[in-house]
């Protein structure tokens, strides 16, 4: 079967399973794929045979949202299925805040500019610094190909703060700490202990055309990002 959505967002009444929140991001030329209402898809994904309130939000685009009651059919679910993004998905969108206390919306720059989104274990420890600086040394070539840096781990704003103020960092660092972006982006972790640091490079067009997983070569993840990203603007 053919993907024509992916879920980004999720929240639910556990364990009663009973009011259902979704948040669906549809490519504008899909929205006729769901001109058939019907909550089948919540049965299959939960395992229940009732819902009493569903609410679906259709994203059309980054500024464009429709909600409807009641389901949609749709053929898979990648994140409620917790599977890991893979390349050629939808890059799911999020909110969270940055070292500056501002929140921000990676919907926000889809449309606008490629994405490069790393994950990271830890501020200050050695290969992160290693990895943030050289993300720092290389940030205008970033520009010159029209790509916004986002770097995210699990530190607080503050920490981000005084990391990104001590190594002069021009780029937004992400406080994820609850691990939920981390979860629905399905960032494995080394040994199962050791957050995972993974880069995830986004087109223009929200799509995740390369992921690059590398614990022990911090470094390489700026090379392999600039490298995809001028292979797309290329073709």
């Amino acid at each position: 079967m053919q993907r024509i959505a992916d879920v980004v967002e999720c929240t639910l009444n556990e364990p009663a399973l009973t009011n259902i929140a979704v948040l669906i991001r549809v490519p504008k030329a899909s929205l006729s794929d769901f001109s058939s209402a019907t909550p089948f898809c919540v049965h299959k994904w939960f395992g229940v045979q009732s819902v009493e309130n569903v609410l679906f939000k259709f994203v059309t685009g980054p500024h464009s949202v429709d909600a409807i009651n009641g389901g949609v059919n749709v053929t898979t679910n990648q994140r409620l299925l917790k599977e890991p993004v893979r390349v050629g998905d939808l890059a799911p969108v999020f909110t969270l805040p940055s070292q500056s206390g501002v929140v921000f919306n990676l919907a926000d720059l889809i449309g606008k500019k490629s994405i490069v989104l790393y994950f990271y274990p830890k501020d200050f420890s050695r290969g992160c610094t290693a990895e943030a600086c050289a993300f720092r040394d290389s940030y205008e070539a970033f520009k010159e190909v029209d790509a916004e840096v986002i770097g995210v781990s699990s530190q607080s704003v503050e920490s981000h703060d005084k990391f990104a103020s001590l190594y002069k960092l021009p780029f937004t660092l992400l406080s994820d700490e609850n691990d939920q972006v981390r979860k629905l982006y399905g960032v494995p972790s080394m040994f199962g202990i050791l957050p995972g640091r993974v880069t995830y490079v986004i087109d223009k067009k929200g799509i995740i055309r390369y992921i690059f997983n590398s614990q022990l070569n911090p470094t390489k993840h700026i090379e392999e990002a600039l490298r995809i990203i001028r292979e797309i603007n290329a073709s």
